[in-house]
């Protein structure tokens, strides 16, 4: 396992602990899909240097894809156990890794890309290399 990634997810994963306050009420009250789609409809907003954006900002002015993998992970915070995914490239942005996140469900692991406007739930956009910790 390459470190990086895993310090990545570790910090996505502080800064999903933090943002429990930042996050709109009328983003929080969605449904699942109306979430996701919320979010996807964001514009992508590529960074020359990735840093994390917290969620009240990603929904101001859009973000990247760990940028909106944090806001989904926060709506999914009580409802369902949520983890961050590494993956291995998005070909349409140029970026070596790509991050998203996978809802546990009662049918198993639910991807969650919502990277880009025609994303669609339940797909794999790039091959996994590594997943974090489960966490409510």
């Amino acid at each position: 396992m390459d470190y990086d990634r895993q310090d990545f997810v570790n910090e996505l994963e502080r800064a999903w602990l933090a943002a429990g306050a930042v996050v709109p009420g009328w983003f929080m009250a969605l449904d699942w899909r109306s979430a996701f789609g919320a979010v996807a409809g964001l514009p992508y907003v590529s960074e020359k240097i990735d840093s994390i954006r917290n969620p009240a900002a990603t929904i101001a002015a859009g973000g990247d894809c760990e940028d909106k993998a944090l806001l989904l992970a926060c709506w999914a915070r009580g409802r369902a156990p949520v983890r961050f995914v590494v993956g291995r490239g998005d070909v349409r942005s140029g970026a070596v890794y790509h991050v998203f996140c996978e809802l546990k469900t009662f049918a198993g692991e639910l991807p969650l890309d919502a990277t880009y406007p025609e994303n669609l739930p339940g797909y794999y956009y790039s091959p996994v290399i590594y997943r974090g910790k489960w966490l409510l």
